[in-house]
């Protein structure tokens, strides 16, 4: 088993190196292919897997990545569940003779149960002694027309179910993004006994503050942090869970940018007592108008083997 040993974000200078392997989604958002696009990237990476839904296949955003990554020659895997990405995981890498790898991945379109599955691969797999891990996010900006999102249900993300251990006291951590309502039945659902929230502050032209009022208003701090900083979320998110981790049941709501999902998840992967929530739904129509701005966030995440 390998520990989580530390988060630091990095330019994109530190993208001009090999890699062992590399993990792109190929989804219905614009974004889809920006990383696959830049510095050369592909050609200096040994193995590429691209993930691939099993649903809206025939958006045509979705077709002219697909035509993408078909024209570079690689095949697009279909995932079915978090057993599918461990099962090619395992394929992609038993062909290794080395003892520390090196993955970009770039999680811009993937769904949250994804990347934490690449994550709970990369600390249960017995093969390597060391993983480095470039996580980079293609910044967007999304379109006009964004739908209601419509809850089907919420639970926990696969592993970060959290202690059992019962406590009176308890803590929630919300993650704030675009739909405030959903996040509210969510507070009622759980009635905790302490509230923060946590926000990108790269989102306050889209109003997130006035969406989220309520919440906020029932919560006792606010954290506000770049989008393109998991290193400085997942610090500060430390630092807030450190002085109730001994003494309170944890739960974190991740909404909002993937990149402070990842900060969030990263955190439950460090800490085993919390609970990670996974809001599950879909928008009344699928919103591929998800442009890159440019801008590319890349975080290195290091895991490695815990000494006895």
């Amino acid at each position: 088993m390998l520990k989580l040993k530390s988060v630091e974000d990095i330019n994109s200078f530190s993208l001009e190196q090999r890699f062992h392997l590399g993990i792109f989604a190929c989804g219905y958002e614009k974004r889809s292919t920006h990383l696959a696009t830049k510095n050369d990237i592909v050609n200096r990476i040994d193995n590429i897997l691209v993930l691939g839904f099993t649903d809206f296949k025939n958006e045509p955003q979705r077709l002219l990545n697909n035509d993408f990554y078909v024209k570079k020659g690689l095949l697009i895997e279909t995932i079915i569940d978090e057993g599918s990405i461990y099962k090619l995981l395992n394929e992609y890498t038993n062909q290794l003779n080395i003892k520390e790898l090196k993955v970009v991945i770039d999680y811009s379109s993937m769904p949250r149960s994804w990347y934490n599955a690449l994550i709970s691969w990369t600390k249960f797999q017995n093969k390597f002694q060391s993983i480095e891990i470039f996580f980079c996010y293609s910044v967007g900006k999304w379109g006009p027309g964004i739908t209601p999102f419509r809850v089907n249900k919420v639970t926990t993300l696969h592993g970060l179910e959290g202690s059992d251990h019962f406590n009176d006291y308890s803590v929630a951590l919300f993650g704030i993004g675009y739909d405030g309502d959903v996040l509210l039945s969510v507070y009622d659902q759980l009635e905790p006994d302490l509230t923060y929230v946590f926000l990108s502050n790269h989102d306050k032209d889209l109003n997130i503050n006035k969406v989220n009022q309520e919440l906020i208003n029932y919560s006792s701090g606010k954290i506000e942090t770049p989008i393109n900083n998991v290193e400085n979320t997942f610090r500060l998110l430390g630092e807030l869970v450190s002085s109730h981790i001994n003494n309170s049941h944890i739960t974190i709501i991740p909404m909002g940018p993937k990149s402070l999902t990842l900060a969030s998840m990263l955190i439950c992967h460090r800490f085993n007592q919390i609970t990670c929530l996974h809001i599950q739904g879909e928008r009344e129509k699928i919103h591929t108008d998800v442009t890159p701005m440019g801008t590319i966030a890349i975080s290195k995440v290091l895991f490695e083997t815990i000494d006895d």
